[in-house]
C-alpha cells in the first residue's frame, strides 16, 4: 500500500504542467465521487420514505428540533 508521504513524494518528481493536471483531475474525480455519494444517500431517503419511515416536516418543527437537540447537555 501507497503511503501519503510517498505518493506526495512521487507527484514533486513531476513537472509543474503535470502536477497542475494532475491537482484538476484529483479534483474533478472527488467531485463525482461526492455526486455519486449524494445520489445514493437522495436514493436511500426515498426509499425510507416511501416505505413510510420517514415522515415529512415542516421547516419550523425541524428547526425546532434542532435547536432543541443543540440545547440538550452532552453525553459521556
Amino acid at each position: 500500500m501507497i503511503t501519503f508521504d510517498s505518493a506526495l513524494d512521487s507527484v514533486m518528481q513531476l513537472s509543474p504542467e503535470q502536477r497542475l493536471k494532475l491537482v484538476d483531475i484529483v479534483r474533478k474525480r472527488y467531485i463525482e465521487e461526492r455526486r455519486a455519494e449524494i445520489a445514493a444517500n437522495v436514493e436511500e431517503g426515498l426509499a425510507l420514505f416511501r416505505a413510510g419511515k420517514l415522515r415529512s416536516e415542516s421547516v419550523d418543527d425541524l428547526l425546532a428540533r434542532l435547536h432543541a437537540s443543540l440545547n440538550e447537555p452532552e453525553e459521556e
